[in-house]
């Protein structure tokens, strides 16, 4: 069965599942960023999974509610529970040092394989997706894991007023 699911996976996810384990694994080494460029990877998981909960349930007013609310949750938690990461503010070239951590690559990680399994249940299994409750907690865990981008990507910018 693994055969024939990974045979039938179009060609782009496995371009796709390359390229995020690429941008996961930069997280994983202390680099130097612009402003600009900190807030790509928190957009870019943003959409990710917004599409992840609106292509696979629908863009429904509750799905999407649901999707916002664990962003914000998990952002807020994010913010509230851990410390600023060791990064510091580089005046002299306008950027960021930041530290490595394997825990983007985790989450990322997490919304692809989350998506992908989505993906290969809703074609095997599409009567599992009749259950609201899986549906909706699926919808919030799209959204839990991206915000924990956007609490990352504030607690470095704060660090440049700190």
């Amino acid at each position: 069965m693994i055969i024939e699911i990974l045979t039938h996976t179009p060609l782009w996810v496995y371009g796709l599942f390359v390229g995020l384990i690429f941008v996961g694994w930069q997280q994983t080494r202390e680099r130097h960023v612009k402003q600009s460029t900190l807030l790509i990877l928190p957009l870019g998981m943003l959409a990710l999974s917004f599409f992840g909960a609106t292509s696979s349930f629908g863009y429904s007013l509750t799905i999407m509610l649901l999707w916002l609310a664990g962003v914000l949750s998990s952002t807020i938690i994010g913010l509230l529970l851990f410390s600023a990461p060791s990064a510091s503010y580089q005046a002299q070239n306008a950027s960021f040092k930041v530290p490595g951590s394997w825990w983007p690559m985790i989450f990322i990680m997490a919304i692809f394989f989350t998506k992908y399994t989505v993906g290969v249940l809703t074609s095997i299994k599409p009567e599992l997706f009749a259950n609201a409750a899986l549906v909706l907690s699926l919808a919030a865990f799209y959204g839990i894991l991206s915000g924990t981008f956007i609490a990352r990507a504030i607690r470095v910018l704060k660090v440049r007023s700190s």
